[in-house]
């Protein structure tokens, strides 16, 4: 037996030690929590976990190519990322504890531990009372002895150390990373979908809510302990709300962003315009002849600023949509044919707020 601390007669480990190895397990993840938080304050590392949704360029802080350096909405982006980030750094660690280094179930109930122990896991049986959590007594479990199953309801906690392999230890990691992966780049496809519509926004939403009164009913009905066996389907099962949470509320703002920046993008288009009309009155005024042809002639530029205003609040509508990733429609061509008829440019749109 390598019992050190506590005693115990049929297990390799007594409850103690098992506990107290378990809560490495927490130091490790305190460690990597404060980790992450000095280098997400001290870098810019959201570019570099959420590519495509955020990205940096000459000292501005663009969201969706939106630029969103400073304000409260930065913050809340900001804020929205580095959750997520923790909690994928949570879920992964989990992970690699649970399948590298010490494998963990939980059950509840008056039957025996047969298959636990068949797998050589340390079970140990608790009383389902809540001053358990204080006292943290156990009886150990003696899987050689008669498998009879429990004269009341107990708390049977199951502890085995993985044995290590680099062939194990290659896979679990590389599934480590496409978790990893999978929770950023879902991130940032669920907020663009949810940013281009309203019903998926709300969508999403509703599925968080669900998923979080799913498991408190679980819990209040005594099956919440069947469902989640161990920490790993503990974090799991609570990461899926707080994942699709943070995906509403980013969404929320990137719908409210893309309506901000079709509204500036009309005005100055519509601003543009007006001048150019001004400046052509103005010159047909000065330049006027009595001749009909050269009446006609003018007659025909407004016409055609004038068609050259429809296009072009066309091609508004068009720049939004390469901005939120749809194909435009209009013909924009034939707007900058119009333009240059009458010796007008088109005006140029700024990228940036």
């Amino acid at each position: 037996m390598g019992v050190i601390i506590g005693e115990s007669s049929v297990t390799a480990f007594s409850y103690i030690e098992y506990q107290a190895i378990v809560l490495i397990l927490a130091g490790i993840m305190c460690v990597g929590m404060i980790g992450i938080e000095l280098t997400m304050n001290r870098f810019q590392m959201l570019p570099l976990l959420f590519p495509g949704v955020f990205s940096v360029r000459e000292r501005r802080f663009y969201f969706f190519e939106l630029d969103v350096t400073n304000g409260k909405v930065a913050e809340q982006l900001r804020s929205h990322a580095k959750m997520l980030a923790r909690m994928t750094l949570v879920v992964v660690m989990s992970y690699l504890w649970q399948h590298c280094v010490i494998s963990t179930e939980t059950a509840v109930g008056n039957h025996f531990p047969k298959k636990q122990c068949d797998m050589g896991l340390d079970c140990f049986a608790s009383e389902v009372h809540f001053v358990t959590l204080f006292t943290r007594t156990a009886k150990e479990v003696d899987c050689k002895g008669p498998m009879e199953d429990f004269e009341k309801r107990v708390v049977v906690s199951c502890i085995g150390f993985i044995k290590p392999t680099a062939s194990g230890w290659l896979m679990h990691f590389g599934i480590a990373h496409s978790l990893t992966q999978l929770n950023l780049k879902f991130y940032g496809l669920l907020i663009w979908m949810g940013g281009n519509s309203r019903c998926i926004n709300r969508l999403f939403a509703l599925l968080g809510f669900v998923s979080l009164s799913f498991a408190i009913v679980l819990y209040f009905g005594g099956a919440f302990s069947e469902f989640a066996t161990s920490w790993l389907s503990f974090v799991t099962t609570m990461s899926v709300p707080v994942f699709l949470y943070h995906v509403n509320r980013s969404a929320t703002i990137l719908d409210f962003l893309w309506k901000q920046e079709s509204s500036r993008l009309q005005g100055s288009i519509e601003q543009h315009l007006s001048l150019a009309l001004e400046d052509v009155e103005m010159s047909e005024q000065e330049q006027s002849l009595p001749s009909a042809v050269g009446g006609s002639q003018s007659t025909s530029n407004r016409d055609r600023v004038r068609e050259a205003v429809h296009h072009m609040r066309t091609r508004t509508l068009g720049r939004i949509a390469l901005l939120r990733g749809v194909k435009p429609s209009g013909d924009a061509q034939k707007s900058q044919e119009n333009l240059a008829e009458v010796g007008l440019s088109e005006p140029e749109l700024p990228d940036k707020q």
